[in-house]
C-alpha cells in the first residue's frame, strides 16, 4: 500500500511539472507595462472632439509639430464629424494620420483609461466599466476595445480587476510607483500591494500623504533609477502677483508644501535620485507642473505656461540630467486638471 501510495505521489508530481513545462499553468501571467521613458516612439494616439479641441488644440498642435515625422499618428473621435474636423485641425505633413471611431462623445484625455503593456499584440489594459457620471469619461472606456477592433494584430483590448486611471501608475526602474490615491479608489484592500504585484511583476514603491492626484502630476522617471519630482519651494521665490493673477491663486500653505516633500522622500528611500522642479499648487488637482510631460529616450515634452522664470527652472531639471527638452505650452488645459502628459497615450515604442 505504501509503494503505491509513493507511486501516485510521484505520478503527480511528474504530471505537474509537464503541465508547466508544456504552458499548462493557468495562473495569470502579469502585464509587462511600457515605462514611461524607455525607448522611442514608434505610435501615439490622442482622443478628439469638437468640443474638447477648443482647449486642447494649441497643447497638441505644439506637440505634433515637434514630433518626428516617422511616428504614427492614431486620433480617436467621437463621431463623424469628429473625423473630419480633426483632419482640418492638424495638417499634418508627410504623415498619415488614421482615425478611430467611437460613435459617442469622448473626452480629450486619452492617457487616463487604459495602460499598454508590451506583447504581441500589445496588450491595453483598462479598469471595468462603470458610470462616473459623467457622460464623455463613461464613453472613454469604449476607446481600448475600439482601439483592438481597429488593429487586431497589433493591440488586445483586455479588462483588468483594478479600478484606476492610468496616472495613478508609474512603472520605473523595475518598480511600480503608486500611491494612497489607487488604494482609496480600490475600496482600501488588505491585499493591495499583493494584487498589484500578481498583476504587473513587478515590486511596488507605496507612497503615502502624498498629494491626492495622478502620480505623473508630480513626479515624472527619465532613467531607470532617476525621477524628476516637483518642489513647491523652488517656485515659491519666483512666484509673483502677476502670475498669479494670470494663472491662478498659489497653495505654498505648509500643509501642502509637505505633500510634495513626503514623495521626494519616500521615493529616495525606495531607491530613486530625485531631481526636483519647480511645481505651483492651485488648488484641488490643479497644479502648475512640470513633470505631466511625454517622454521618450533623451527627450522630454515638457508643460510650459508662458512663464520664463518658472518654466525655465523646469527645463534645468531634466536638462541637468542630459534630456532636450521640448516645451509645449498647457496654457489653455491645464486648470481642466491635466495637460500634454494626459492628452497623449504611447502605444508603441522602439
Amino acid at each position: 500500500m505504501r509503494n503505491k501510495i509513493v507511486g501516485i505521489l510521484f505520478g503527480a508530481t511528474i504530471a505537474a511539472i509537464a503541465v508547466i513545462w508544456l504552458g499548462g499553468d493557468r495562473r495569470p501571467r502579469p502585464y509587462h507595462l511600457l515605462t514611461e521613458a524607455d525607448g522611442r516612439f514608434a505610435c501615439v494616439a490622442f482622443q478628439y472632439t469638437r468640443a474638447s479641441s477648443s482647449f486642447t488644440r494649441p497643447c497638441l498642435r505644439a506637440f505634433f509639430q515637434a514630433l518626428d515625422p516617422s511616428v504614427e499618428v492614431i486620433a480617436i473621435c467621437g463621431d463623424e464629424a469628429d473625423v473630419g474636423a480633426v483632419r482640418a485641425d492638424f495638417p499634418f505633413r508627410g504623415r498619415t494620420l488614421k482615425t478611430v471611431l467611437i460613435g459617442k462623445p469622448i473626452t480629450g484625455w486619452c492617457k487616463d483609461r487604459f495602460l499598454v503593456a508590451a506583447g504581441s499584440p500589445a496588450v491595453l489594459c483598462r479598469p471595468p466599466e462603470e458610470n462616473t457620471g459623467m457622460l464623455t469619461r463613461t464613453n472613454d472606456a469604449l476607446v481600448a476595445p475600439a482601439l483592438a477592433r481597429a488593429f487586431p494584430g497589433r493591440f488586445k483590448d483586455k479588462v483588468v480587476p483594478l479600478k484606476f486611471d492610468a496616472g495613478d501608475i508609474l512603472p520605473c526602474g523595475g518598480k511600480l510607483i503608486v500611491s494612497d490615491t489607487l488604494w482609496v479608489k480600490n475600496g482600501r484592500p488588505r491585499d493591495f500591494q499583493k494584487r498589484l504585484e500578481g498583476l504587473f511583476g513587478l515590486d511596488v514603491v507605496w507612497l503615502h500623504n502624498v498629494p491626492d492626484h495622478h502620480i505623473g502630476m508630480y513626479a515624472a522617471p527619465v532613467a531607470d533609477n532617476e525621477i524628476v519630482v516637483g518642489d513647491p519651494d523652488l517656485a515659491k521665490p519666483l512666484w509673483t502677483a502677476a502670475m498669479e493673477s494670470r494663472l491662478g491663486k498659489a497653495d505654498f500653505s505648509a500643509a501642502t508644501v509637505a505633500l510634495f516633500h513626503n514623495a521626494a522622500s519616500e521615493l529616495r528611500a525606495a531607491g530613486f535620485k530625485v531631481i526636483p522642479a519647480p511645481t505651483v499648487p492651485l488648488g484641488p488637482q490643479t497644479f502648475i507642473t512640470y513633470t505631466n510631460g511625454v517622454f521618450e529616450t533623451g527627450i522630454v515634452y515638457m508643460p510650459a505656461y508662458n512663464c520664463p522664470p518658472l518654466d525655465d527652472l523646469g527645463r534645468a531639471a531634466y536638462r541637468s540630467v542630459g534630456r532636450n527638452v521640448v516645451p509645449i505650452p498647457v496654457e489653455t488645459v491645464y486648470r481642466y486638471r491635466g495637460t500634454i502628459g494626459c492628452l497623449i497615450n504611447v502605444l508603441e515604442r522602439r
